[in-house]
């Protein structure tokens, strides 16, 4: 009985656990005006800071827009991806350009 009880509450708790859900949820949509920001962390590279001052980290950000405090209008899917970096969520742009 003891060994039985011992079970359920084990695979209650994996179940619980697994409901959690990790940075792999299922990813969103941003669309926002920020600034691009180069860092130095893990090897550097160039983030997008939003006007609500939240941090993304493009993956395909093109080198016409590597300018530190570039001013820009962006859109894409967040891909819930880690890195070593960890300046902020991480983001695929589907658009992006300078304004004015």
């Amino acid at each position: 009985m003891r060994y039985a009880a011992g079970l359920i509450l084990c695979a209650v708790l994996c179940l619980a656990l697994a409901g959690c859900g990790g940075g792999d949820s299922a990813p969103g949509t941003v669309a926002s005006a920020g600034t691009v920001r180069q860092f130095f962390v893990e090897g550097g590279g160039y983030l997008l800071k939003d006007d609500a001052g939240k941090s993304y980290l493009p993956d395909n950000l093109g080198p016409q827009f590597q300018q530190n405090g570039l001013r820009v209008f962006f859109q894409g899917h967040l891909t819930g991806l880690s890195t070593a970096q960890q300046v902020g969520a991480t983001i695929h742009l589907d658009e992006i350009h300078a304004l004015p």
